[in-house]
């Protein structure tokens, strides 16, 4: 048995890897929805280099020649556990990373046409040996299958890419190794040839990969080619070293330490220029540098500046030291710079290093940009607004790479932020569930043992009580927009064991011992230890959509003790903020589920908005994830509370507050949304994208839902003294319908220009409308028009 086989053999006994990633008695339903062909057993096909020279930071390439008798289309899946290129002669096919749940890996399928003759494909991996927020810890391998009209069987070579510095320096605590490349022809050994040149040897296979992974299945989301933008130059310069110190010292503070204008007569160290993408993206910058001389390029990704002006490539909250740099050796000529690694930023900033003349030219920056442009659209006919609904949805389209990620700090797949705002936002914006439907998969493979689903993954495991509850509705929400039960009936076992698993960490006094139960970053739990109305409002909320869940599929619903332990923890939450009206997060979260009446509720939240940063400017302000204040307001959790007061009739006064407070994050230059209403957090974070589907969901007024398991559409505008609105939205199953509203005396005419049918729920009563234009007159009825 080699060394690396041995790997294996420690790992798979491993309750790490066994319990915290496997679903006993799930795995089949969660493999089934995603196989497409059927899902195929990773003992074959998968290899990795003879003889690794460590556990950890190691690139690996691989060779293939394969020939074809006469032209035909090839088909190549491949599986990798961190980053990866694969490409076939000098096209790029996919690049990686495509992050999975160790129980259920996906491969990416790339089909190519290829003349007859031989073609080479090559692949680059780099095994991490870590686990981050994108990827579990798993030994070094690549999976591949190939098929099409091949001559023989695929015989593949590696080798260690020794091109590849080992530093022992990560970008961050929660994500891999610093890229750093000491050889300026990192290209060349995609053109080497294995049975001469030094260091290929024949791959070893991995017998043992299944004793750690599930079998290999078609992922829903196939990685396209990335897109390449071109960044604006904001300035160049030289500079010199002030830092001096060893190589592998901190190379973030000798970055920052560098004199951008020095004295010309002190000399300098090298050139610089800087880029601005407009907004933050998550890729790689690629060029190619011309030189008369030998040198080496940095590049810093950098979501902001720092005082002075200059691009800083390092991110506060990662819970370690930060580098958000890579290192690129180049030599005289023509030297390519192709990144493996990806990182996130808007600010970038390019040295070249080098004695002589150096040039770069053609930079571009390579996004991982999955959604792309998107297909809804909204006018309120006010700028501010108009604005600030166009920036939820670009914040969504720069976390949406792989897997819909929370910032560039991290990358990681958080259930909750999933649950709240990203179902919402795709459906919103591209009527594409794909990467929400991802997530919600993920989770559930990798439940815990009693079948709580993940808080966070695929990577890193953490377990959240409330995520795992809004994990629950965030499946019926996702089967509303794709307009469908199949997710749901893919689901139902994880479902179960996760209610069972939620509620059997409740006390009958409400008291609970759930793991970490985040209700809302400045949260301060109630004085009376153990009783939290707002976590016990998430889990009832949860009781109430699996009784829907069951229903959709036909069945009668949840058990009556569900039913009976679900009401009184409804009362429990009741009660609470009834001692405690003021209670802003248990009194929004308890009307949802029917436990607090709606003027009590838009109360809090009113004073909670109105008196807080940055609606207040005199408010408290949250400066780290340590605080604990009910002065303080999120974005975040507006996703329930100014839902709550638009659904109220408070539509002026939600309009005041996102003018207010997303307008001063506007005014301070924001091009995607941040975290919190502050400067010094992540300045991407999907969540706080509320106002862009509120916007679309209760103004524009089309609300898609499922009547008797088909897809329907609730109208309902909630107008405040706005007079008028207009947009695109996804009709689940009939395509992108335009809307136009128009408010005329007292009520609206409502006009639905969709390319297919559609069906209309009226009072509760579907109504199919033929495909072309539908005019409805909507009459107001309470806090709304409806049709």
């Amino acid at each position: 048995m080699s060394e690396h086989a041995q790997d294996f053999t420690e790992l798979s006994g491993s309750e790490v890897e066994i319990e915290a990633f496997g679903v006993p008695g799930t795995l089949g339903r969660l493999v089934a929805p995603l196989a497409n062909p059927p899902a195929l057993r990773m003992a074959h096909e998968a290899f990795w280099i003879s003889d690794p020279p460590r556990a950890q930071d190691v690139h690996a390439g691989f060779v293939t020649d394969i020939c074809l008798s006469q032209s035909n289309e090839i088909c190549i899946r491949v599986i990798a556990p961190a980053a990866y290129r694969l490409m076939v002669d000098d096209c790029e096919l996919a690049w990686g990373p495509l992050r999975f749940a160790v129980a259920v890996p996906e491969y990416q399928e790339c089909r190519v046409m290829l003349a007859a003759g031989t073609h080479r494909v090559t692949i680059h991996v780099v095994h991490e040996g870590l686990t981050t927020r994108l990827a579990a810890c798993m030994p070094g391998f690549v999976w591949v299958d190939v098929s099409g009209g091949l001559d023989s069987r695929p015989e593949w070579f590696g080798r260690h890419l020794t091109e590849y510095l080992h530093t022992g320096l990560r970008v961050s605590p929660l994500q891999g190794w610093m890229e750093w490349v000491q050889c300026p022809r990192v290209g060349t050994w995609r053109r080497e040839d294995p049975s001469c040149d030094p260091g290929w040897k024949r791959v070893i296979p991995l017998p043992d990969l299944e004793m750690i992974l599930g079998p290999a299945c078609a992922s829903p989301l196939q990685l396209p080619v990335w897109p390449s933008v071109v960044p604006e130059m904001t300035g160049h310069g030289i500079y010199r070293d002030t830092y001096a110190c060893y190589r592998f010292d901190d190379p973030a503070v000798a970055f920052m330490l560098a004199d951008p204008a020095p004295d010309p007569e002190t000399g300098s160290d090298g050139t610089w220029q800087r880029f601005d993408l407009g907004r933050i993206r998550i890729g790689a910058l690629e060029l190619d540098v011309e030189s008369d001389c030998a040198g080496e390029v940095t590049i810093a990704y950098a979501e902001r500046l720092g005082p002075d002006g200059r691009p800083v490539p390092v991110v506060a909250a990662s819970t370690g030291p930060t580098r958000f740099l890579q290192k690129y050796a180049f030599s005289p000529g023509i030297t390519p710079i192709r990144p493996l690694q990806s990182l996130g930023g808007r600010y970038l900033e390019l040295r070249l290093a080098c004695t002589g003349n150096a040039e770069a030219r053609d930079v571009r920056f390579r996004e991982r940009d999955t959604l792309g442009e998107p297909e809804g659209s909204l006018t309120l006919h006010d700028e501010t607004l108009d604005r600030i609904w166009q920036v939820g949805i670009d914040t969504m389209r720069s976390s949406g790479e792989d897997s819909a990620v929370d910032s560039v700090r991290e990358r990681g797949e958080w259930t909750g932020d999933v649950s709240v705002a990203c179902v919402e936002l795709l459906g919103t914006g591209w009527g594409d569930l794909t990467l929400a439907r991802r997530a919600l998969y993920h989770a559930a493979a990798a439940a815990r043992e009693d079948g709580l689903v993940a808080g966070c993954g695929p990577g890193e495991l953490i377990y959240l009580g409330t995520y795992a509850a809004q994990w629950v509705s965030s499946c019926v929400r996702c089967a509303e927009l794709e307009g469908g039960t199949a997710l749901l009936a893919d689901l139902e076992g994880p479902a179960r064991r996760n209610i069972e698993a939620i509620l059997a960490c409740i006390r009958d006094d409400g008291r609970h011992h759930l793991p970490w139960s985040f209700v809302d970053w400045g949260y301060k739990p109630p004085a009376k230890e153990g009783l939290e109305p707002a976590v016990l409002a998430h889990v009832v909320a949860a009781v109430d959509a699996w009784d829907r869940w069951q229903k959709l599929l036909g069945r009668d619903g949840v058990g009556e003790d569900f039913k009976r332990k679900a009401d009184h923890l409804r009362k429990l939450v009741g009660s609470a903020v009834a001692a405690d009206p003021g209670s802003y997060h248990a009194a929004v979260l308890g009307e949802r589920i029917g436990a607090v009446d709606t003027d009590t509720a838009v109360a809090a939240t009113l004073l909670q908005l109105q008196s807080s940063f940055p609606c207040n400017p005199e408010g408290k302000r949250l400066r780290d994830p340590t605080q604990a204040s009910p002065a303080i307001a999120t974005p975040y959790f507006t996703n329930y509370s100014i839902d709550l007061l638009l659904r109220a009739g408070n539509v002026d006064e939600a309009l005041d507050i996102w003018r207010k407070a997303w307008g001063w994050m506007l005014e301070c230059g924001a091009t995607t949304w941040w975290e919190v209403f502050d400067e010094r957090w992540s300045r991407c974070h999907y969540w706080a994208g509320a106002p862009s589907w509120q916007m679309s969901r209760r103004i524009l007024g089309a609300d898609p839902t499922l009547h008797d398991g088909h897809p329907a559409i609730r109208i309902a505008v909630h107008p405040g003294k706005l007079r008028h609105a207009e947009g695109r939205t996804a009709f689940p199953g009939s395509g992108f319908a335009d809307i136009v509203w128009r408010r005329w005396n007292d009520h609206i005419l409502y006009q639905v220009s969709c390319p297919a049918s559609w069906t209309l729920l009226r009072q509760g009563v579907p109504v199919v409308c033929a495909p072309g234009i539908t005019e409805i007159q909507l009459t107001e009825s309470g806090q709304a028009f409806l049709a």
